[in-house]
């Protein structure tokens, strides 16, 4: 069972080398669907990743999307995205030097914001 996200739900880096200082949805919750009076999410999401380091390189910024993985359950045609669903994202980032170098990772929607709504 995969608990579905809701709006205030946590992302997080799983890439080790990097960290993110920051994510914000992009993508509006569905209000006509709730979850313990949160909104859930629905369809590919577009997702802002902020402070992006790694090593001495950093980013300050990069969108990236968080596709559904679950795809019998929707809401209003579109699946709903639940929690371990995931994206990656690539950036480039720069050092105090001026050097670059390309900055992979992956995010993942670690904690769904609700302990009550599940999928399978």
């Amino acid at each position: 069972m995969k608990l579905i996200a809701v709006q205030g739900c946590t992302i997080v880096c799983k890439t080790s080398s990097v960290t993110v200082a920051s994510y914000q949805i992009a993508t509006p919750p569905d209000s006509t669907v709730s979850a313990e009076g949160k909104p859930i999410y629905k369809g590919t999401l577009s997702v802002v990743a902020s402070g992006i380091v790694m090593g001495a390189f950093t980013c300050p910024s990069a969108t990236f999307t968080i596709a559904p993985t679950v795809q019998n359950v929707a809401s209003g045609g579109q699946a709903v995205v639940v929690q371990g669903d995931s994206g990656s994202c690539t950036c480039t980032g720069t050092n105090p030097k001026g050097d670059t170098t390309t900055i992979t990772f992956t995010s993942e929607i670690s904690v769904a914001g609700q302990t009550s709504c599940s999928v399978e």
